[in-house]
């Protein structure tokens, strides 16, 4: 399917043969972003009470008992199908947690949609910055970090789920494409436009590059 690797796709052809144990191959190719993307979203008022591992465990226990009918008619990517499944169960978890209102939409799309500030401005600045391993330089981190911050905003709303779907999901390009339903040349285009832009931004800002 498009949007999955080589090996994926052999993979899940393989299970619609009937070899249903590649799962776990499957599984084990995707649970380091999976968990990534558990992570990022665990409301900060549950750190410490919820084990993002234990998320992950019920995410594959859950993809299990759909597999069957996802390697039939696959809707989405492998891995953009275990992210859907592991922001129902998000939901989930919030709600036994927060108490949140059994059936509110709007806690569920707020959820299942949250800003990542602190998060996009950390990955961001290493990805425009790169890693900093002096104190200083740490300390020129933390500044860039709220200049990147306010720049970040001032991006149009497109370019900045382009940017943090590729860089703080770690999608790639082809789910990158399949997620905004556009052409993967397209994709490419964006995210670089979207780059530029924000470098940009940042050098109209007093100092605003003076970190990188």
């Amino acid at each position: 399917m498009k949007g999955n690797s080589s090996e994926t796709d052999h993979l899940l052809s393989l299970a619609r043969d009937g070899d249903r144990r590649v799962l776990n191959d499957l599984f084990s190719r995707h649970s380091e972003r999976l968990l990534h993307t558990i992570k990022l979203r665990i409301d900060r008022r549950l750190s410490g009470r919820i084990d993002p591992g234990d998320v992950l465990q019920e995410v594959y226990l859950e993809a299990l008992k759909r597999f069957g009918g996802y390697v039939q008619d696959p809707p989405a990517p492998f891995f953009l199908w275990l992210r859907q499944i592991a922001f129902d169960k998000l939901v989930d978890v919030h709600r036994f947690h927060l108490k949140a209102k059994a059936r509110d939409p709007r806690r569920e799309v707020a959820l299942a949609h949250r800003t990542l500030r602190e998060a996009e401005s950390s990955v961001l600045v290493l990805e425009l910055a790169g890693k900093r391993s002096t104190p200083s330089r740490a300390a020129m981190a933390t500044e860039a970090k709220a200049r990147l911050q306010e720049a970040f905003g001032r991006l149009s709303p497109l370019d900045r789920k382009v940017l943090v779907l590729r860089h703080i999901e770690r999608l790639t390009t082809p789910e990158l494409a399949h997620e905004l339903e556009m052409e993967i040349s397209a994709v490419r285009k964006r995210q670089a436009r979207a780059l530029v832009k924000l470098k940009a931004i940042l050098a109209a800002m007093p100092g605003g590059l003076e970190a990188l």
